[in-house]
């Protein structure tokens, strides 16, 4: 899956249940994001720079929480955890590896397995700023300029796994709603609870049960044999597959759907409404083959 700044990605089989997200691979909530739930995975969890995670973190790998970042519940990994300046956990911490923290983070209490480490970011500011100094003094300016490029690029970057939940920069999940400045891509056989605000497109797997309402600035495409139980109002295209339920309005510029889809509530499109079959829905996906060179011609004609 593609690694994309600025899209809400939940993977397949991901539940909401109770107050938690569970979910498979690394868990990644960006900076300045309100999330109301907690994160249960077995991957590796890294939480950005002034967020608040209102519930508890739980996971089988390393646990990675910037600064300024508030955790509301419990934090609890089975390998290396790392808490920045300024952090703060109000449960309990619970370390199976070793416990690397600043000293301005604040835990109500913890218990860690392995080496227990804390750092003084203090003084490792004041040597670069006293070496910065003496290497001015000694009118080495270009090595100084060289240091300060270094010290700006990003080095946070990290591989993420190939299954993974990313929630971007400023974003808001809650248990009942949710707002995303970006787009959302929800997985196939997914849980979903919240009415979502989006300001980009949407994407609903297959075999997802949705129930919540879903307002995008874009396009929406709900997935084969999927369920959302409430609206749906899109500035866009709004394309429903095959078996698709909406228990609500559907609301856009112009839809499409198959003839086996089942709206409940009323459909207004300034567009129009378009009816396909799933014959046509396949010949169409053999002739984008065909004209990508992933097919031959005389498969498309079969």
């Amino acid at each position: 899956m593609v690694f994309d700044k600025k899209t809400l990605i939940i993977p397949d089989e991901a539940k909401f249940e109770e107050h938690n997200i569970v979910a498979s691979g690394d868990f990644i909530i960006g900076d300045r994001a309100d999330f109301g739930l907690g994160v249960i995975t077995d991957g590796r969890v890294f939480v950005g720079e002034k967020t608040h995670v209102k519930g508890s973190i739980t996971t089988k790998d390393d646990i990675r929480i910037d600064m300024w970042t508030h955790v509301d519940g419990n934090v609890t990994g089975e390998k290396d955890v790392f808490l920045a300046e300024k952090v703060k956990v109000k449960g309990k911490l619970s370390v199976g590896k070793d416990l690397d923290l600043a000293d301005s983070a604040e835990i109500e209490k913890f218990e860690a397995r392995g080496w227990i480490n804390v750092r003084s970011p203090i003084s490792l500011v004041i040597y670069i700023y006293l070496y910065l100094l003496e290497l001015m003094r000694q009118g080495r300016s270009q090595e100084v300029a060289m240091i300060l490029d270094e010290l700006e690029e990003d080095d946070n970057e990290f591989l993420v796994s190939e299954v993974f939940t990313f929630v971007p920069n400023d974003s808001e999940i809650q248990l009942q709603s949710a707002s995303v400045k970006g787009n959302c891509r929800i997985g196939e056989n997914c849980r979903i609870l919240g009415n979502y605000t989006v300001s980009g497109w949407v994407r609903v797997g297959g075999e997802t049960k949705f129930h919540g309402s879903i307002n995008a600035g874009r396009d929406v495409y709900i997935g084969n044999g999927s369920e959302i139980v409430g609206s749906i109002t899109s500035k866009g295209e709004v394309t429903l597959e095959g078996d698709v339920r909406i228990h609500g309005n559907v609301k856009a510029k112009s839809v499409e759907m198959l003839k086996s889809t089942v709206v409940d509530g009323t459909i207004q499109a300034q567009d129009g409404v378009t009816f396909t079959s799933k014959e046509s829905k396949e010949i169409e996906v053999k002739v984008e083959r065909f004209e990508r060179g992933l097919d031959d011609l005389d498969a498309v004609l079969d």
